[in-house]
């Protein structure tokens, strides 16, 4: 798999401002079928797809570049019901996997992260399959708690030695104002999941073939939609595929910069086969570059 990074305390606000800009060049009433690509999702009921996602962070300054970290998750995502309103879907995560785990902050949260792989996050969709929301966030939120709660209690018993250096109802309260940060809202949970934002952030949107640039001040944005397959598509592609590929920069006051690059590769039914994200921020010599590459490795459907 190609590298990539994340910026996860970036992506909320960042990817905010993305649509805004991305929306200059986007068409919400019909057009030429000829020279646009309408984003549908033409998904049906039990349609399943396998996705692998690597998100990477790296900081520095001048020269110097450090990996802030490196995380490889694996998940799919169902069609639970299918009617004339948008789909039901559910994201199931399958693994997680932690490229350097030596340091003690990333031992915890991977401890933490295989203790939820069992939560399935269910949320429902427009017709055309633009996320709406979270539809089972009592449940999930719920079941987050109650995990996270029982690994503390098995670490304190295999390790007695930790009530002389923070108590458990501590410990606890620590882990929950952590997690309060992802499941203290349904809305909190939903930006969270940057997987579902760069999936199916297109949807139900329309786009012009070929290349457009507009420039608004300090922000300047590029768009570039094609139909077909790549060349380096292998035989699961189709000439009715199509691509986006989306670039924004913003400059600010003091030197601050932001550049955002995201580009979806589409299965004709609208089933993303690929995505690529980048977020470059940077400021005087310090900068931080985000990566996020995921891409489809089994479907079925019926």
């Amino acid at each position: 798999m190609k590298q990539q990074t994340k910026t996860h305390f970036l992506i909320r606000s960042l990817f905010v401002a993305f649509l805004v800009a991305m929306s200059l060049t986007s068409y919400a009433q019909e057009a030429d079928s000829d020279s646009t690509v309408n984003v549908i999702g033409w998904f049906c009921k039990h349609d399943t797809i396998v996705y692998s996602q690597r998100e990477q962070v790296f900081a520095g300054m001048g020269n110097d570049t450090t990996m802030v970290s490196d995380i490889t998750r694996r998940y799919h995502i169902a069609v639970i019901d299918s009617t004339a309103k948008g789909f039901l879907m559910e994201y199931c995560p399958l693994s997680i996997e932690f490229s350097d785990s030596t340091g003690s902050e990333n031992e915890i949260k991977l401890f933490m992260a295989r203790r939820l792989q069992g939560v399935v996050i269910r949320f429902s969709t427009d017709e055309m399959g633009s996320v709406k929301q979270i539809e089972n966030y009592k449940e999930v939120r719920d079941a987050v708690y109650s995990k996270c709660d029982s690994m503390v209690n098995e670490i304190y018993a295999a390790n007695p030695l930790l009530y002389g250096k923070i108590s458990k109802p501590d410990m606890l309260k620590t882990i929950h104002k952590r997690l309060e940060d992802t499941y203290g809202s349904k809305q909190r949970l939903l930006e969270k999941m940057d997987a579902l934002a760069l999936l199916f952030s297109n949807h139900g949107r329309y786009f012009e073939l070929g290349e457009h640039e507009s420039n608004d001040g300090d922000t300047q944005s590029y768009v570039v939609v094609k139909r077909g397959k790549d060349e380096a598509d292998d035989e699961t592609a189709t000439d009715d595929d199509y691509q986006i590929a989306n670039r924004v920069q913003v400059s600010q006051s003091g030197g601050k910069a932001t550049d955002i690059m995201i580009i979806t590769k589409y299965f004709s039914d609208g089933w993303p086969r690929y995505v690529y994200f980048s977020n470059e921020e940077s400021q005087s010599q310090h900068f931080q570059i985000s990566f996020i590459e995921i891409e489809w490795e089994s479907r079925a459907w019926e």
